[in-house]
Order: C-alpha cells, then structure tokens, then sequence
C-alpha cells in the first residue's frame, strides 16, 4: 500500500483544468510510480482531488490520504499594451492584451522627459521624450486587481515636406527652392535647413537637412529631397559699334553675351562692301552691309541670332604740304 504526499494544492486560474498533483514517497529504491488524479476543475473555488489509479502494479492504492482538498484562486492578469508606438501629435486609444474578462481599466500618467495629455484612455503626445503609464484593472471572476506600470517613448513626428520654387533661369546667383513642412500639429513652427543650392544650369537635388524642432524628424520622413531645374537664359545680344569709315577696320564686339558663347558672323547684303575675316570687319566700299550674328549655346546661356546693319562712311585724306618754305620775292 502507497502512501502519498499532496502539492500543488494552491492553484491560480489558468482557464484551463487543474489538479493538485498526488506522489508515492514510500518506493522501493529504483521504482518509479506515478499517481493519476482525478477531479480536475477549471473555475474558481474549492475541490476535491482523488488519486484514481497507479501506474506501477506493484504497488496498490491504500484508503488513506487518497482523496485531498484544493483551491483554484482568482489570478493575477499579465497585461501588456496592444500599442506602445506613441509619436508626437498621434492620439491614440490605450488598449490591453491580458484583460480576457474586460476588467474595468484606470489609466494615470506620470511625465518624465516627454510629455502628454490623457483622457479616459485616449493619450496624445504633447512632447517627445520618456512617460510613465500605469493602468489599475479591477477584479473580476477569476482575476484579482491588477496594475502593471509602462515606460513608455515619445517618437518625433516623421515630416511630410511640401516644396517650392523647382525651376529658376541661370542669371549667374546661387538658387536653390524652399520647403515646409506639412504635417504641423496645429500652433507648431518648425523651420528647414535646404541644401544642394546651384549656380549654373541643369538639373539637381536639394535635400532636407536639419528641422528647427525637436518634436519633429527626417527619418521615415515623405519627400524629405526633390530634384529641381535651372534652366539656361535667353540671350539679347547686340553689335556694340556699327558704324566705320572706308579705311578703318572694324573689330565686330557683340554685347549681351553673358555666358561667352561662340560668336559667327555671315554678310547678308552687299558683300562688295565689305569682307570679314573672324570678327574683323575690313571696308571694301562706301555704304552699307547687313550682318547677320549668330550666338551658339552654352550651358549656362541659349543660342542667339540677329542681323545688323553696319554703315561704312567715306574715309578722311591724310594730306600735308611738302615744302613749306619759300624765299622772299618767289612764288610760293
């Protein structure tokens, strides 16, 4: 005949069933014998357990301390939050995992390095950094009071960037275009650094590279850099002198040539005028001659065209005398 000894007579809810668990403390060295108890309960309160059969058939069940008392008692719950992502300016619903039977829940907010208000069990960051949550949830039927305190992190808000100004015209100054940002919790300010500014024509990348408040940052941030343009100028360029005289040679400057393109020159009309050789104009007549002046492109600039009219006017003798000297009383 057994004898046994009881444990685990003191059990907390579980939702599952349970049983104290029954041991031969009287085997022969080297036998193993399990007991098998019956009388497992689920809910809470207080049962009886019996040791129902052995699995050695040396051994036999006796009438003594084969049947035991036991208690299934309310337990603690093991709460936790369904969503601890708290980031500046998203409210947001506290919401328990752990709660099975709906314990009512009161919730009380401690600050630390963060900030943020709290109604009810709605929470909204007010300012990054660390808080403290702790909920209190009230009995149940098969749970005690519980409270559980959370430490809790305060993101910066991911920026959404709305830009300005994508396309300029070369006029030789830095330019580059302008954000803000667009999702500012109503009353913020929030400035932007941009970099990437460009003087010559193309096209480029500016980038967000600093916010002017903490409750805000690039990571994860929307259109945090955009390509914009600076397109080449147009161009007006014109002859600078446009009149010679027979015998003189004209240097043919072109002014409103800002990006120092190339520069041609063709005579349209009256080519027995003149001839010209590069950017030399060389009179052959008196009259007149129609250039036309052509601009090639450069990076910065567009090509350019446009005729002028360029008057040759007569030319002026040099003359002196040969002798200026006489005697007295001859003819002179």
């Amino acid at each position: 005949t057994v004898k046994l000894e009881w444990s685990n007579t003191e059990l907390s809810y579980t939702g599952e069933e349970q049983a104290p668990k029954a041991t031969v403390v009287n085997l022969f060295a080297g036998d193993t014998c399990d007991v098998i108890v019956e009388g497992g309960q689920t809910d809470i309160g207080v049962y009886t357990a019996t040791a129902a059969k052995l699995t050695n058939p040396n051994y036999a069940l006796g009438t003594e301390d084969i049947t035991t008392e036991f208690e299934i008692q309310k337990a603690e719950m093991t709460l936790s939050l369904t969503d601890e992502n708290l980031v500046y300016g998203n409210q947001i619903t506290l919401d328990l995992d752990g709660n099975p039977e709906n314990g009512a829940a009161t919730w009380a907010l401690t600050e630390g390095t963060g900030t943020a208000s709290l109604s009810g069990n709605r929470i909204t960051p007010t300012g990054v950094g660390t808080i403290t949550l702790t909920v209190s949830v009230a009995e149940t039927a098969s749970f005690r009071r519980t409270e559980k305190t959370f430490e809790l992190t305060i993101s910066p808000r991911p920026v959404t960037l709305s830009w300005n100004d994508l396309s300029f015209v070369y006029d030789g100054a830095e330019h580059i275009p302008s954000a803000t940002v667009a999702n500012l919790v109503s009353g913020d300010v929030c400035s932007v650094t941009v970099t990437g500014a460009q003087v010559n024509a193309g096209v480029y990348t500016a980038a967000v590279s600093a916010l002017g408040n903490p409750n805000y940052t690039l990571d994860e941030g929307v259109n945090v850099s955009e390509t914009f343009v600076i397109e080449a100028a147009e161009i007006y360029p014109v002859l600078k002198y446009t009149t010679v005289r027979y015998g003189d040679n004209l240097t043919l400057e072109v002014e409103g040539n800002v990006g120092n393109g190339e520069v041609t020159f063709v005579i349209l009309e009256n080519p027995e005028n003149a001839i010209i050789s590069g950017n030399i104009l060389i009179p052959q007549k008196v009259g007149t001659v129609k250039v036309r002046v052509s601009v090639a492109e450069t990076v910065n600039t567009k090509a350019a065209e446009f005729e002028a009219v360029i008057t040759i006017e007569k030319g002026v003798l040099a003359l002196e005398f040969r002798d200026l000297s006489a005697v007295y009383g001859s003819a002179f």
